[in-house]
């Protein structure tokens, strides 16, 4: 499972109480947030990827790029496994 976007929270600020239950109940239900760059031109990581707890591990770092918006675009990689030949 991996969901990612534009979750319009400042993930990186622990002192703003909605994250630190966010994060909580994400954890809860096995889940990881493993956005850990700005996505935002304040600095911010609003732009969320979350996947499940030692599923597909991310191959290196996401990468925010900043084009026509203050908004980044996240890009990463995601280590899946190859699928079962099905022998038809």
């Amino acid at each position: 499972m991996l969901i990612s976007g534009n979750f319009n929270i400042n993930a990186e600020t622990l002192e703003d109480p909605v994250v630190p239950k966010f994060l909580d109940n994400v954890g809860s239900l096995g889940l990881q947030q493993h956005a850990s760059v700005p996505t935002h031109v304040a600095y911010h990581t609003l732009y969320l990827v979350i996947a499940r707890v030692n599923s597909y591990p991310l191959y290196g770092s996401l990468n925010a790029h900043y084009k026509m918006t203050s908004h980044s675009t996240v890009l990463f990689t995601l280590n899946l496994p190859k699928p079962a030949r099905s022998g038809h």
